[in-house]
């Protein structure tokens, strides 16, 4: 960050003199001779600091400050004076000045003025943001609330005094009190009933107190306030602050309507169950009445048969009624208003003012007000009529209404159903019904081939009417190149030979469905016939060819896993031996005279062993058990910083292009790890132009991916649907074959001439080990798209704490024992001689339990304890819970061929631990020691 400073200081020599010093320390100083031109200076230019000596001919620094603070232009300003002053000191600071600085004969303040310039700028970038938290605050809180008003229920806050502290707009509308009402009411005391209250009261306290309470909404009764009382459902939660709870919020939903619902959906359903055992007409609508008078306001009913030809209505049954109801009336007759809704089937409903002349004579000894002529329909044809009536309600209101039709509907399946038992019963062997139900193709073929009959789905599915079908033979529904086939088995059906027919159907249009046809020979109307069921397997096709698909996904993703446990189970080995190699190495030039010739040869087998361990670390990325320093990431800014790095990196015919979306999610990632999956898709992306002109471009964007494109992706099948960030690289190069680009994740695999080893199975392992997804789209001639799915972080990342450089010196000694436990002798060995080079005795262990032993022994004795992750017998893991279950106090140093500072992470807390990675340095091993050991208990 380049920081700016503007000093304004009448001593030339003495400005000269600061300057120097804070340019130093990386500062960028400007110097002004007097206060006038200092404030020029600030209004023609920027600075992130101001250092202002208050004694100056002219205009003193407090007027400098005074004049910037009237005007609004302060920014961070240190006052520095030759004398101290404590009534200045007090009114700069009052006009704003962050820090007030004596110079002293012995200069000590220039040393303080880096670190102070530095922790003004800090402050003031402190205040910046904690002003524009508390505006997003105020923002969001505004919206909250208007959106709580939009809302159809009551949303609510209350202290634990049962004060309601918010209320939205819905809470006047649903109860009836006004906002100064709602000023002196207290929840739940005032407003729900006295019989519910206990239990409301109950529930409150279980919430407050963090105590187990009904998962599901309570429902509670409350009074409005004109007196009237409607049936509420509460949700609830407790207002926390600073690990307290102060207070409820939650919802209150008005559920009459609700409940009403349920209650009427209680009605049909016990109706339809009760009317599925029943077959008499008379018993069914019996129950139908016995329904109908559950709703509340209607009070009686009838229900009158439609008989022909007569054109009567005759009584089936009634109930509620007070005097016998007609047992025949005439239908109506057309030409008038009510009639001619009947023959619509729509029904008539009267008030308590309508005069009906035929029925007045009855209505009036029966005591009606409103009441109901609803149709009976069945199939189009209306075959009975239900009469209801009220004696409270002058009107029956529409939601009565509409239900009262509801549970007529079924009436006229019921009615057509046990009129028609009997005949069904007479014709077992007729099968229309079965044919107007069934999905499948249902035929009826004679033994020419002519069609004799079918069910809907022939003329639906097929798309021909039923003059075409009737001209038709059943080879004309097979593709044409197919019926000289379908004609062989047609003989071998009628020879019994054959029951089925795999050829296909055929529609007017010519699509082919394909059906699994079965047929057999029988009679119908004493006809000789073939009948035939054929079914549509499209999905069952479908089906098989995806789960044909996802074999081959499971099948490629396992062997992917199987690739990364070798390459990871490769790489912890390789870590292993590289900590010989190279722990014996540095130990001998540590032992060889400064000019000794053999040093060089060490060194080069340094070199090779550092290159062999970033091999290793590429195979644990591979594995997805790499290193990851992860932390919060503009996937934006990351490619932008690589422009010039990626153009230096291609071919000088390959056109650069960078699309990024505005606005785009940060994610969590190790940017290390991103920029080298950025700069290995590019230049295979480059590479893949040859010598051609062409373009490689990289986009980014968000977006929702569903089940079905994940399942798309490598690795995506454990994702969750949701929203991701998108890294797309995209060239219009050679592209490639499918057999190729199912290899291409495979280790050092490679269409090149020379092939740079794992590659793409970097990227891949890169991409696991972020919890990602790749997909790979590629067409011969036509360029390849690769796009890496990124999820979105769940919660911020806190900063990752700064490393602080050890200061340790090559020379430095311990004391102590150290305990040292690895389940590899040669690691053992190399890293003890390590150990005793810095000065401590060390106590080596093969295994954990060995190791365990030997702790109890010596654990007075012992200093920290040098843990190998990954042993037999024992593991690290388990040997770390039985030492500190000795010692809580106890120092762990970690050591694993893997990266295992993750697994560690989750017991970070419970002792004084570190890791470090295979293979390690001497002096790595000795600082990271050193820091452990020095570590202050916490008590």
């Amino acid at each position: 960050m380049d920081i700016r400073i503007l000093y304004i200081e009448d001593d030339p020599g003495l400005a000269r003199i600061v300057q120097k010093r804070l340019s130093k320390s990386g500062l960028s100083v400007e110097t002004a001779p007097d206060g006038i031109k200092g404030l020029r200076r600030l209004e023609e230019h920027s600075f992130d600091c101001l250092l202002v000596d208050h004694e100056m001919p002219g205009m003193e620094g407090l007027e400098v400050i005074r004049t910037l603070a009237e005007c609004g232009r302060m920014i961070p300003t240190i006052m520095i004076t030759g004398a101290g002053n404590e009534r200045i000191a007090v009114e700069a600071m009052k006009l704003g000045v962050r820090d007030y600085l004596v110079k002293d004969v012995e200069g000590l303040y220039l040393e303080l003025l880096p670190s102070l310039i530095e922790q003004v700028i800090r402050q003031q970038i402190l205040h910046k943001e904690k002003v524009a938290a508390e505006d997003a605050l105020f923002k969001s809180e505004e919206r909250l609330r208007e959106l709580a008003d939009l809302l159809p229920c009551i949303v609510y806050e209350m202290d634990l005094s049962g004060r309601l502290t918010f209320v939205n707009q819905t809470a006047f509308e649903i109860t009836g009190y006004t906002r100064e009402d709602f000023e002196h009411l207290t929840l739940p005391n005032d407003l729900i009933l006295p019989e519910d209250l206990k239990r409301a009261m109950t529930e409150i306290k279980n919430i407050i107190e963090g105590r187990p309470h009904s998962i599901t909404p309570d429902t509670y009764r409350i009074r409005r306030k004109d007196g009237s009382i409607i049936p509420i459902m509460v949700r609830s939660s407790a207002i926390q602050r600073n690990g307290q709870a102060v207070g409820l919020r939650g919802v209150i939903l008005d559920i009459t309507d609700r409940q009403q619902t349920e209650h009427w959906l209680h009605i049909q359903r016990d109706l339809a169950l009760r009317l599925s055992t029943i077959s008499d007409i008379s018993e069914a609508m019996k129950e139908f009445l016995k329904a109908v008078l559950q709703i509340e306001g209607i009070d009686c009913g009838s229900v009158y048969l439609i008989e022909q030809p007569e054109n009567t209505m005759r009584l089936i049954v009634s109930q509620g009624l007070r005097h016998s109801a007609p047992p025949h009336i005439c239908q109506m007759n057309g030409g008038t208003e009510h009639a001619t809704k009947i023959e619509n089937h729509r029904p008539l409903y009267f008030s308590a003012s309508d005069v009906i002349p035929a029925l007045e004579e009855f209505r009036q000894a029966e005591q009606f007000k409103a009441s109901a002529v609803i149709p009976v329909v069945y199939q189009n044809r209306m075959i009975a009529v239900a009469s209801l009536a009220s004696r409270t309600l002058d009107e029956i209101p529409t939601s009565i209404r509409n239900l009262l039709e509801a549970m007529v509907v079924p009436m006229g399946g019921i009615i057509e159903r046990a009129q028609t038992e009997t005949v069904l019963r007479e014709n077992r062997n007729n099968l229309q019904s079965l044919f107007n139900t069934i999905t499948d193709f249902l035929f009826i073929v004679t033994i020419e081939g002519r069609l004799l009959h079918w069910n809907p789905a022939v003329e639906e599915r097929l798309d021909y009417s039923t003059e075409e079908l009737s001209r038709m033979h059943i080879l004309d529904l097979h593709p044409a190149n197919r019926r000289e086939e379908a004609a062989e088995i047609l003989e071998k059906i009628l020879a019994g030979q054959l029951a089925s027919c795999p050829i296909p159907l055929q529609t007017r249009s010519g699509a082919l469905i394909p059906v699994d046809t079965k047929a057999t020979v029988g009679k119908w109307n004493n006809e000789v016939v073939i009948f035939g069921l054929s079914r549509d397997t499209t999905e069952r096709q479908n089906a098989e060819k995806e789960r044909k698909q996802l074999e081959a996904q499971v099948q490629h993703a396992q062997k992917l896993e199987s690739l990364g446990i070798l390459a990871g189970g490769i790489a912890h080995d390789f870590n292993n031996l590289l900590t010989v190699i190279l722990g014996n190495a540095e130990l001998m030039s540590m032992e060889l005279h400064p000019g000794s010739p053999a040093l060089e040869s060490l060194d080069e087998i340094e070199r090779a062993g550092k290159h062999a361990a970033e091999i290793s670390r590429q195979m644990l990325a591979y594995s997805g058990k790499g290193r990851f320093m992860v932390e919060r990431i503009d996937l934006n800014e990351i490619i932008w910083d690589m422009r010039p790095l990626l153009e230096a990196s291609i071919a000088k015919k390959t056109l650069l292009r960078i699309k990024v979306a505005d606005r785009l999610p940060s994610i969590e990632a190790d940017a290390t790890q991103l920029r080298q999956v950025i700069i290995n898709l590019v230049t295979n992306a480059s590479e893949s132009l040859k010598d051609n002109m062409g373009e490689v471009t990289i986009s980014t964007t968000a977006m929702m991916c569903d089940r079905k494109m994940l399942s798309r992706t490598l690795l995506g099948d454990q994702l969750l649907e949701g929203c991701y960030v998108a890294l797309t690289v995209t060239d219009t190069g050679c592209g490639m074959a499918v057999a190729t680009a199912e290899k291409i994740f495979d280790p050092f695999f490679t269409t090149k001439f020379a092939g740079r080893g794992l590659g793409l199975a970097v990227v891949l392992g890169i991409v696991r080990g972020h919890k990602g997804a790749i997909h790979v789209d590629s067409m011969e001639g036509k360029g390849t798209t690769f796009r890496i799915l990124f999820p979105l972080p769940d919660e911020a990342i806190p900063p990752r704490p700064s490393r602080r450089v050890a200061e340790t010196s090559a020379t430095w000694q311990g004391q102590g024992s150290i305990l040292l436990v690895d389940d590899e002798s040669k690691v053992l060995e190399v890293s003890r001689r390590m150990i005793e080079h810095a000065g401590y005795t060390v106590i080596p262990a093969a295994d954990g339990s060995i190791a365990l032993d030997l702790f109890r022994k010596h654990h007075d004795s012992i200093k920290a304890v040098v843990l190998d992750m990954t042993m037999p017998v024992m593991d690290g893991e388990e040997t770390y819970y039985e030492i500190v279950a000795t010692d809580r106090n106890a120092r762990i140093l970690f050591t694993s061929g893997y990266n295992a500072e993750e697994s560690i992470s989750r017991f970070a807390q419970k002792g004084f631990i570190d890791f470090i990675q295979k293979p390690y340095s001497s002096p790595a091993l000795i600082e990271k020691l050193h820091h452990l050991i020095e570590r202050a208990p916490t008590g």
